[in-house]
């Protein structure tokens, strides 16, 4: 902010303009306009994606002749002398589009950079959702008050562009970084081949995260983006590469599934049912056996013993208020 030279106010809003002099002559670089026209608003199905979604696509002005003449002006009241072709929106370098937080689930947006090399006045984004109903309900919103549907989706404008000074955030994520994570210190010690819920991924992903924090290296003048849940969903992503139907798990596979309660085991679940719980035709209900309770909870502690003995903790806990009795 200290090197914009003027602030124009057009049509309800304050452009900054900064000057270029590194060239070897002057050109002046202005804030782009981000207005959203809502007569080319359309709302289609998407033909080109696996996904079964709707595309709520729109066009987003950047940048007109009557932004330069207005500058141009601005900039004569200063004593300064510019041409109009010399007087452009920012440089930007790539651009995307993001959804506010807290905006329903129901849209969302792609997260990916794309190019902005020929500069274009005029940029096309698009916002994805699956129901057609609410892609149709996006465009009545948008037509019948721009300005309400641009409060209830909070999109927001990024881009990047080339300076001499650059501010960074670096992850690295390597090898170490897992092995500092807590839910990774559980796994150590587990057999070679792991099985992980879709709840325990999770938790490793934020728990990975949270070491890369603390590790990362941000330089004093980054300005930081909300990007955490896009940073977890990429790790997601690589950790959930190679899914496994529960079904086609052997008995052996089953005691390579991390559980952070092994008693909530489908497998175990049905083996406690099978040898506690008998079903009697004649009076139609089950019956509860306590011995065989018994000894099916001393049998799985026995085989927990077993593990840390060998060396191999898993870190298991047991929470048997689910069935039978405490």
């Amino acid at each position: 902010m200290e090197q914009v030279i003027l602030s124009v106010e057009y049509e309800g809003r304050h452009l900054n303009v900064w000057k270029d002099n590194t060239q070897g002559y002057s050109r002046f670089y202005v804030t782009p306009l981000c207005i959203l026209n809502t007569s080319l608003t359309t709302c289609i199905k998407d033909e080109y994606s696996d996904e079964h979604r709707h595309i709520f696509r729109f066009y987003v002005k950047l940048w007109d002749s009557s932004v330069a003449k207005t500058i141009q002006l601005a900039l004569k009241h200063k004593n300064i002398t510019a041409k109009a072709s010399d007087i452009l929106p920012l440089p930007m370098q790539m651009v995307r589009l993001g959804l506010g937080p807290d905006v329903t689930s129901q849209i969302y947006s792609s997260h990916h950079w794309r190019s902005h090399q020929d500069q274009p006045n005029i940029l096309m984004f698009e916002l994805y959702t699956r129901h057609e109903s609410f892609c149709n309900k996006m465009l009545s919103d948008a037509k019948e008050n721009v300005q309400t549907f641009l409060a209830n989706t909070k999109l927001y404008f990024e881009f990047t562009m080339v300076v001499q000074q650059r501010a960074a955030r670096n992850l690295n994520i390597t090898g170490k970084t897992l092995i500092k994570s807590s839910t990774f210190s559980n796994l150590v010690n587990h057999y070679r081949m792991v099985y992980l819920t879709s709840k325990d991924m999770n938790t490793l992903a934020r728990s990975i995260l949270n070491v890369v924090a603390v590790e990362e290296e941000v330089t004093s003048n980054y300005i930081a983006s909300e990007q955490e849940k896009q940073i977890i969903q990429e790790l997601l992503g690589i950790f959930g590469e190679h899914k496994y139907n529960s079904n086609d798990l052997t008995k052996d596979e089953w005691n390579s599934v991390f559980w952070d309660d092994i008693f909530s085991r489908p497998d175990i679940q049905s083996e406690y049912s099978n040898d506690v719980l008998k079903y009697d035709e004649t009076q139609n209900e089950f019956k509860y056996n306590a011995t065989k309770d018994r000894e099916f909870r001393e049998k799985l502690e026995n085989r927990k013993n077993t593990q840390r003995q060998g060396g191999k903790s898993k870190g298991f806990g047991f929470n048997w208020g689910a069935f039978g009795k405490n």
